[in-house]
């Protein structure tokens, strides 16, 4: 049999020899061959396939990054505009007035009234 009958056949045919014919023949060799290659094949394949939840996953991630991206925009912004202010809250200064202090006053009140000892 050619290699190209072997990869036709079914697998329980390629079973059905591997049972027929014990030992180190030919067709043995062959038919372990293509069953080993469509097994591994099937692995594969199984391997290879993302598992649903990482489609819906990623698009989460997406999202979250996006929404923290505008939540963080304040602060991105005053990374590239450095002279002018984030917010007004952080350019706000009171206003000094322009008028002179007032001199500290002396107290108003009398000074304590002596204590009267007895003689």
């Amino acid at each position: 049999m050619a290699e190209a009958d072997y990869k036709k056949m079914p697998d329980e045919k390629l079973e059905q020899i591997l049972a027929k014919y014990p030992g180190d023949t030919p067709f043995v060799a062959a038919a372990s061959y293509e069953l080993q290659r469509r097994h591994l094949e099937k692995a594969i394949h199984k391997i290879s396939t993302p598992h649903w939840t990482l489609t819906p996953a990623f698009w989460v991630a997406v999202a979250a990054m996006l929404f923290a991206a505008i939540a963080a925009w304040p602060v991105i912004q005053g990374w590239f505009l450095t002279s002018s202010p984030v917010s007004k809250a952080a350019s706000f200064q009171q206003q000094q007035s322009q008028s002179k202090s007032p001199l500290p006053t002396e107290s108003k009140t009398s000074p304590p009234a002596p204590s009267q000892a007895k003689p």
